[in-house]
Order: C-alpha cells, then sequence, then structure tokens
C-alpha cells in the first residue's frame, strides 16, 4: 500500500508529519487536484482504478471523481458528502483518515490483526 498526500496548503506545513507517519508522497499548494491525483498515482505505479481517496471540500471534487474509492470525512462539504463513495463517522482531524487506512488494512489483509495466543505463565 502506498500513501500520498496532496493539499491545498503549503507542504512544508505537513512534510515533517508525512514523513513521521512513513507517507510516500506529499504534494502542497495544489490548485488543480484533479491533475494532481492522475500525477501522484502515475509516479507512484498505482492505476487509478486501485486508489482512494479523500478529499473534505469542492476544490477536491476532481480529484474524488477520478479514483476507486471516493471519501470524505463525516463533516466534510454537502457536495462532497453526496458525491462520495464512503463517509467516515469521522470528522476531519479527528481520526477520519485513521479509520479510512483501517478499512483499506481490512480489505487488504485482515485487519485488526488476531489477538495472540495467551503464553502460558512461567512455573515456578
Amino acid at each position: 500500500m502506498k500513501l500520498a498526500a496532496l493539499t491545498g496548503r503549503r507542504a512544508d506545513l505537513v512534510e515533517q508529519r508525512c514523513r513521521e507517519l512513513s507517507i510516500d508522497r506529499v504534494v502542497g499548494s495544489s490548485r488543480a487536484k484533479g491533475k494532481a491525483i492522475e500525477q501522484i498515482a502515475e509516479d507512484l505505479g498505482v492505476p487509478l482504478q486501485q486508489t482512494a481517496y479523500m478529499g473534505d471540500d469542492v476544490n477536491d471534487l476532481p480529484a474524488l471523481r477520478k479514483v476507486a474509492l471516493s471519501c470524505a470525512p463525516r463533516d466534510a462539504a454537502p457536495e462532497v458528502v453526496s458525491e462520495v463513495r464512503w463517509v467516515s463517522r469521522r470528522p476531519a482531524g479527528h481520526g477520519a483518515v485513521r479509520e479510512l487506512c483501517e478499512l483499506l488494512l481490512a480489505a487488504k489483509v485482515g485487519w485488526p490483526p488476531p489477538e495472540e495466543e495467551p503464553k502460558p505463565a512461567p512455573q515456578g
């Protein structure tokens, strides 16, 4: 699974956090998000038919319309919520992206991981 962050804000404001999270690509100051998601997918070698995108405002609609799984946080603009395939139960900045990541992990590898077998207590 490859991850990217596409933001209309300056990339340096989010770049450090993205590095901490091992996000593969960060694109900031993006005004044309439809074109940007195409370029990111090409650069990462991931077809748009295998791409998910979460957006919360009308400037995200061009990108949301190009991907297989369009997503939004609970508090996204109504125009966005009406067009996406999946809406998080959580608002932006409060676990919406994590909820999406867990959904994708569950579909790909089974999440959460099964509990480990309990180990017997040491004797003695």
